[in-house]
């Protein structure tokens, strides 16, 4: 199996984006999600709120790291648990905090649904493309809610991470 070590979690824009967004530092440590601004939509930064989509926003992924969308999601015993449908981020941190999986296709025998996820649960499998949740069950999968892009809030964040 490939080198699972980088450990999923959000992170800042990139320099360039930075060196426009008075007051954002960059950090580089772990190969992760990272989100540039979109220099164009410089101003919707200050009207964002809340967590957001990525996907349909006026963010990206920072070059040079991998795009985790569509990655298949496994456990640590290598099943198939979904895959990777969508990035959710806090845009005032400039962070990525969930991971949306699709859970159609699993191993498990699982409905199809979609769930949240906290991406510092995941790790990266960049050789295979594929984001690893070690020691998550069937159970806790089963207990987590279905995904509502309408209904991203503190209770929703409060489910998600007990």
């Amino acid at each position: 199996m490939a080198n699972r070590k980088d450990k999923a979690g959000g992170n800042v824009v990139s320099e360039k984006s930075c060196q426009q967004s008075k007051g954002f530092k960059s950090q580089y440590d772990a190969k992760i999600k990272f989100l540039k601004l979109n220099m164009e939509n410089n101003d919707q930064l200050n009207e964002d709120s809340g967590l957001k989509e990525l996907r349909g926003s006026h963010f990206e992924i920072k070059d040079e790291q991998p795009d985790i969308t569509d990655w298949k999601v496994k456990n640590d015993s290598d099943q198939i648990i979904g895959e990777v449908d969508e990035l959710i981020f806090d845009p005032q941190a400039l962070k990525v905090r969930y991971v949306v999986i699709d859970l159609e296709d699993n191993e498990w025998g699982m409905d199809a649904r979609r769930i949240m996820v906290p991406i510092g649960l995941a790790e990266l499998d960049d050789e295979n493309d594929h984001v690893i949740l070690p020691g998550v069950t069937l159970n806790q999968i089963l207990l987590l809610p279905n995904y509502d892009k309408d209904n991203l809030t503190e209770e929703t964040e409060t489910a998600i991470r007990k």
